[in-house]
């Protein structure tokens, strides 16, 4: 809810409709929820028919359910007809303080996910004394809202604060990886998968940035424009 009030402040600085901001994030929200878990339902149907409170209760959030919610939210905002460069520059910073509060979320349920430390603040888990990771991505994931909110106001075309939003994520992300625990423990694969999305954000930023400023450049006069002007 935090997220979705500071939208109203940054669709103001996109140029974005703020009622049809509200209503996009509400109808995402609803979409990720209702459809991750009916696929949650669909791939588990046996045992939710014997189990149904236990399959609900599974984390649900997955790439294909993710997949569908974009799909859903493009949809309505090309129908409520939205910007789609100005959507994203206002709800960068919103998914920023997002990603910050699902971490202090993590803190309060006594998530540990982090690597076995001796420095003086770490933290106690199963496994011994480990790196508050969470904390630490809680930190970056405001100092990153705050970064974009001050790109965002200074923004020079439709497209830049997000693609800033990516590299920046994509960055913290690849950085916080080295802090945590990995997924799997004995693995010839040389990139745990957080850290593949890490890159996939700062390959994808790059690319829309290097775009959006190709965009802002003004364009050479052609041979008719010349002769128009002489």
């Amino acid at each position: 809810m935090c997220a979705m009030a500071l939208g109203l402040h940054t669709a103001r600085s996109a140029r974005v409709d703020r009622d049809g901001l509200w209503d996009a994030a509400m109808v995402t929200v609803l979409s990720a929820f209702a459809l991750t878990r009916a696929l949650l339902v669909v791939e588990n149907l046996r045992t939710f028919l014997k189990y149904p409170a236990l399959v609900l209760e599974l984390p649900s959030l997955t790439r294909p359910g993710e997949l569908l919610t974009a799909a859903i939210a493009l949809i309505y905002l090309r129908h409520r007809r939205l910007p789609l460069l100005n959507v994203l520059d206002a709800i960068a910073p919103c998914i920023a303080l997002l990603w910050a509060s699902l971490n202090l979320g993590m803190v309060a349920d006594g998530t540990r996910e982090g690597m076995l430390t001796s420095v003086p603040w770490a933290v106690p888990s199963p496994f011994g004394r480990v790196h508050p990771v969470e904390i630490y991505s809680a930190v970056g994931g405001l100092l990153l809202c705050g970064a974009l909110l001050w790109i965002l106001r200074r923004a020079r075309t439709p497209g830049e604060t997000c693609a800033w939003g990516l590299v920046l994520s994509g960055l913290l992300i690849f950085f916080m990886q080295f802090f945590r625990l990995p997924g799997v423990l004995y693995s010839n694969s040389l990139l745990e998968g957080a850290e593949v999305r890490g890159l996939e954000f700062m390959v994808g930023g790059g690319l829309l940035l290097a775009w959006r400023e190709a965009a802002s450049q003004p364009t050479m006069p052609g041979r008719k424009d010349l002769n128009d002007a002489v």
